[in-house]
Formats: C-alpha cells, sequence, structure tokens
C-alpha cells in the first residue's frame, strides 16, 4: 500500500453490509504485522487490524465508529513529518479539506498508547476511491519504528557527547590553571591532564565512575591518570591499590590480548572478577577500552556500571556506547601523548634556558678574565724577551767568554718560558675570540686580498715556529687569487690548521698543504698522517671546546682548549665559505675551507 496513488475499492461502505466489510477487511489486513486504520469520507474509523489493536493496547470497541480526529486526539499524537487528512465538519457528506492528502503521505510521529507509553511509528496515509473514481475515504498504515528511533537516538547522543568531549579535550593539554589540592600534591602535568579527562568522560557518560589508567614497561605496569565521579578518597584508595601492578594482575591473559587487539573488554565482576581483587566501589559491570597509539597499548579508560540498573553485562552497555568508549579512548591516548610532549619539551625548553643563562655568565666570566689574564701575561712575556735580548749581547762580549755554560743555563728556562707565554697567550686570545663569537661581536674587516700571499706567509710562520718539520706546499699557476677577505683572520685559520697538522703527528712526518682554485672558489687544505678521526668525530670537532678524546700529542707539548677548529668555523663562514674534514681512523686527516674569489 505504501507508495500508492489511487486504491480503488468496492463501495460496499453502509450499514446493511457492515458484517461483510468487517470480515473482507479481516480477511485482508490480519496477516501484515503494520496497524491498520481504514475510515470513511467522514472520518469515522470502520476497521483496524489486529496489529493496530496491539500496537494501541486498545479493544476494537473503543477505536471503532470513533471519528479519526478523534481518537488522533486519544493518543496525543504529535505533529507527524507529513500531511494528515482534515474532516471538512461543514460538509454533511464529509470531505477533506487539505489538497496533500488526494495522494500519498508518508513520515514519521510519535504516539501515546494505552499500553505501552509513547512509541514512534512510521505512518503513511493515502485517500481510497471507488470504481467510479470517487473519493469515499482513505487509510492509515503504521508501522512501530521506536526500536530503530532509540537507537537513532542513542548513537545521537553519542555523536553529541563525542563532540562534547572533543571540544573539551581540545583546551586539556594547554591548561595552565592549577587547583589548590594539585598545587599542593605537587601533579604532573600527565596527572593534572587525566583527571581533566576523566572528568569529562564521567560527564557525557552514562555511568556509575570512570577510570584512566596509563601502562608502561614491557609488563605494562598501571599509573592511575584520574577518575570521575569518585571522591578524593576513593581516588587515592584506587591509587595505592593499583599503582605499579602489572596488567596482568587484574585481567587475563586472554582479555590482554583482545586489549591489544584494540577491542572493547566487557567484565562481569561477579562472574569473571579481577585476578587480584581490588575496590569495586558498588560497580560490578566494567567496560574496559583500550587506549592504542601507534599499535601499542598505552593506557586503560574504564567505565563502571551498577548492577542494579541492568540485568547483565551485555544490557549494561549499547553499541553505541562502545563505539563511543572506543572512540574515546583513542582521543584520551592521543591528548595524553600530547600532553606527554608538551611536558617533555617544557623540560628541555627549561634544560636550554638554563644552559643558555649559564654560557651566558660563563662568557662573561671568559671575557673578564681574559682581559684580566693578558694584561699581566703580557708583562712577563715583555719582561722575558727583554732578558733574552740582553743575555745575547752578554754572551756576544769577549770578557764573558768563561760564562757561555752558566749563561746557557739561564738562557734555556727563559726561552721554555717565552715559548709557554706565547702558547698561554694563543688560548686567551682563542678564549676572547670565542666570548666575542658568542656575543656576536667578532671583529672581520675585509678587504681585497691575494690568498697566495696570505697561504705562503702561513706556511713561512709555521716553518720558523716548528724548523725541524717538513712542510711541502703546492700553489696554483696563477701568482693571485683575490678574496674580499680579513687577511689577519684567514692567516689565522690556516695557522690552526698547521698547528694542528704538526701537534697530532709524528716528528718525521711531512705535512701537506695546499692552494688550489675550483670554479668560482679558492679551497685549501691541510693533510697529515696522524691517527685520523671517526665519523661521529667529525662533526664534533668543530664544535666549541669539543676535545677528540683518546688522541695524543705527537710532537711539541700541551693540548688545547677546544677552540680552535670552532673559532675556523665561525672566521670561514663569516667569509661565505665552507670548512670540513675528510679522514679515516689510521690514515691521517685533511682539513680544508673555501673561500669566493673576489669578482673583477
Amino acid at each position: 500500500m505504501p507508495g500508492t496513488k489511487n486504491v480503488k475499492v468496492i463501495d460496499l461502505i453502509g450499514s446493511h453490509e457492515q458484517a461483510e466489510l468487517n470480515t473482507l477487511f479481516n480477511a485482508a489486513f490480519v496477516s501484515l504485522n503494520e496497524g491498520v486504520l481504514v475510515y470513511t469520507l467522514q472520518g469515522v474509523i470502520v476497521h483496524a487490524n489486529v496489529a493496530a489493536l496491539q500496537l494501541f493496547g486498545v479493544q476494537a470497541e473503543m477505536v471503532l465508529g470513533k471519528t479519526y480526529q478523534q481518537f488522533i486526539d486519544e493518543l496525543k499524537m504529535q505533529e507527524a513529518e507529513c500531511h494528515l487528512p482534515v474532516v471538512d465538519q461543514d460538509k454533511p457528506t464529509g470531505a477533506f479539506k487539505n489538497e496533500p492528502f488526494l495522494t500519498a503521505q508518508q513520515g514519521d510521529t510519535a504516539i501515546q498508547t494505552y499500553a505501552k507509553g509513547e512509541i514512534h511509528v512510521h505512518l503513511t496515509s493515502a485517500p481510497l476511491y471507488n470504481q467510479q473514481g470517487n473519493l469515499i475515504g482513505g487509510y492509515m498504515l503504521l508501522h512501530d519504528i521506536s526500536a530503530q528511533h532509540e537507537k537513532e537516538c542513542r548513537a545521537l547522543q553519542a555523536f553529541t557527547s563525542l563532540l562534547t568531549l572533543i571540544e573539551r579535550l581540545v583546551s586539556i593539554p594547554g591548561q595552565e590553571q592549577k587547583t589548590c589540592t594539585e598545587v599542593a600534591e605537587g601533579l604532573s602535568p600527565i596527572h593534572i591532564a587525566g583527571q581533566a579527562l576523566a572528568d569529562v568522560i564521567a560527564q557525557v557518560m552514562d555511568c556509575r565512575y570512570v577510570d584512566v589508567f596509563a601502562l608502561s614497561g614491557p609488563d605494562e605496569r598501571q599509573h592511575l591518570l584520574g577518575t570521575g565521579n569518585l571522591t578524593y578518597e576513593q581516588t587515592q584508595r584506587l591509587r595505592s591499590e593499583t599503582e605499579q601492578a602489572p596488567l596482568a594482575d587484574y585481567v587475563n591473559a586472554e582479555n590482554i590480548a583482545l586489549l591489544h587487539a584494540n577491542e572493547v573488554v566487557l567484565l562481569d565482576l561477579e562472574k569473571q572478577p579481577y585476578v587480584k581483587p581490588h575496590a569495586s566501589f558498588g560497580a560490578r559491570y566494567r567496560l574496559v577500552a583500550p587506549m592504542v597509539l601507534h599499535e601499542r597499548l598505552v593506557g586503560l579508560f574504564i567505565i563502571a556500571k551498577m548492577e542494579e540498573e541492568f540485568p547483565c553485562v551485555e544490557c549494561a552497555y549499547t553499541e553505541e556506547e562502545i563505539a563511543l568508549a572506543k572512540a574515546v579512548a583513542k582521543l584520551t591516548a592521543l591528548v595524553i601523548a600530547q600532553v606527554r610532549l608538551l611536558e617533555s619539551w617544557a623540560t628541555e625548553n627549561a634544560k636550554k634556558q638554563a644552559l643558555q643563562e649559564l654560557n651566558k655568565h660563563y662568557d662573561e666570566f671568559i671575557s673578564i678574565a681574559s682581559h684580566e689574564l693578558r694584561t699581566p701575561l703580557t708583562t712577563i712575556k715583555g719582561n722575558v724577551e727583554l732578558a733574552l735580548r740582553r743575555l745575547k749581547k752578554l754572551r756576544q762580549q769577549e770578557d764573558s767568554r768563561e760564562l757561555q755554560t752558566p749563561l746557557e743555563r739561564i738562557q734555556i728556562p727563559l726561552d721554555y718560558a717565552l715559548q709557554r707565554s706565547q702558547v698561554q697567550e694563543r688560548m686567551i686570545s682563542e678564549l676572547l675570540d670565542a666570548s666575542r663569537i658568542q656575543a656576536r661581536k667578532l671583529i672581520i674587516v675585509k678587504n681585497p686580498c691575494n690568498l697566495v700571499e696570505i697561504v705562503r706567509n702561513a706556511v713561512a710562520d709555521s716553518r720558523q715556529a716548528a724548523p725541524d718539520r717538513s712542510i711541502q706546499l703546492t700553489l696554483p699557476d696563477e701568482d693571485t687569487l683575490l678574496v674580499e677577505a680579513d687577511a689577519d683572520r684567514i692567516g689565522q685559520v690556516l695557522l690552526n690548521y698547521l698547528t694542528n697538522a704538526l701537534k697530532y703527528s709524528e716528528a718525521h712526518q711531512p705535512v701537506f698543504v695546499m692552494l688550489a682554485k675550483e670554479e668560482a672558489c679558492a679551497r685549501v687544505s691541510v693533510r697529515d698522517h696522524g691517527p685520523g678521526l671517526a665519523p661521529e668525530a667529525q662533526a664534533q670537532v668543530w664544535k666549541r671546546f669539543y676535545r677528540v678524546p683518546g688522541v695524543e700529542v705527537q710532537y711539541g707539548s700541551g693540548t688545547g682548549l677546544g677552540l680552535g677548529l670552532f673559532i675556523c668555523r665561525e672566521i670561514i663562514e663569516s667569509h661565505e665559505g665552507q670548512v670540513g674534514v675528510d679522514s679515516q681512523p689510521g690514515e691521517g686527516s685533511t682539513f680544508w675551507f673555501t673561500l669566493p674569489l673576489a669578482t673583477l
């Protein structure tokens, strides 16, 4: 019948034919599960099948003979989603007022029945015509959709709850306000977020109380993050009973496997108690939802319900609640992961800020100390140099020949003192340069200069400082390679490379210096036959205060502060060049830098 535009029936409606009419309708509609009402053009109900009487919870005499409008008013039918027929009482023969009724109408509505209370039905209303095409009445088909409506309502409620939860969860990771209790207990951000999550979940879920647990370690030890609808004392009791307890102490292996598979577990604690009992606070049923992140079980979200409200655990949790619980568990896992990341970031950021502050004070100290040390060192060095000059003049005098041996004994420690003062002066200069770099105050004065001359002079200075070492120099065919540079600073870089090459290679091993032109830049390299560097050390040597562990000095004395290469990198990069090292353990190292050639 639904969807039928015109239904023609034999016009038998009349008082003398009522019995035959009832028999005909009963035979036609007795087998239908849907309720059927048939009414005349005057709106009088002349037939109601068994399904209709059962649906309304009435006897036939309570329906038949009443007008269609009277019966609707008694059932307190809500406004339907479709047009229903309205009888024109001003016409003695009866007629339907509303034109839309002249075709079939469908829609949903709610009615108040005598036996079942309020139910929801899908209603189809259509006119009836006789063989001559005249309108003689109408019928109404009613299908009980209460179960479907309830399911849709639960789904809508679950969806609404999920949206509410999402809105509330968004603000949880950024919470900065703490309650007096949280401050007093020194709760971590993860516990504060967990408690906020539990409070929110308890508000949107119909339950006795809520638990939120995090799991850690290979044996999945529990950490209570928060509870909803429990008192402070109950929460503390639950925490003391469960903290650091393995999940296997409470849930059997079969259910743990389901949780790992991201499946919700329903528990009736009377039939399937926890392996290790703990306080249930009067709630017998449990829905345990897994919090899975990156295919790893990271926590549990538990909803507890009372047995008085439901006959069994399966009845306690609807499909919509289970789906909602899984969605909430996923959201909870994401929120907790975000809070942990924020907490980790905050910790690292605090460490970074503390380190920056410490480095700032350290650099200030180095700068002041270097200046304070340089003044007396300059005086000491000047006095030693003066003593050496006077000693040289004294040894050149003829009447002092018998004093040559005593004077030589005096000169040796003076030479050593001068050498050490030069080393100390270089170290102080490096400290000053390092502090200037950190303060972004390193002075670089660039001018057009010939890199060939800079390299040649640096090699000559090194040969003079170490006359017993072999330093081999290879220059390009060009006599001039112009660069925009601070000549003193570039010479400082090359001298540092040479000093390291000489220091960490044996005295009989030569050191090779090469200057080459490579397209738009010049490349300077210093190669030695030292111990070489492991790959992990090659990136570290350019850092401040880094010294390669286990590498011994092969020539000269003393070790540096680990600042030389750090300063070299800063100088070259300030010239828009690059530094690097090519090395293999046991095969020596080649330190190099490049500089862009000046454009003419």
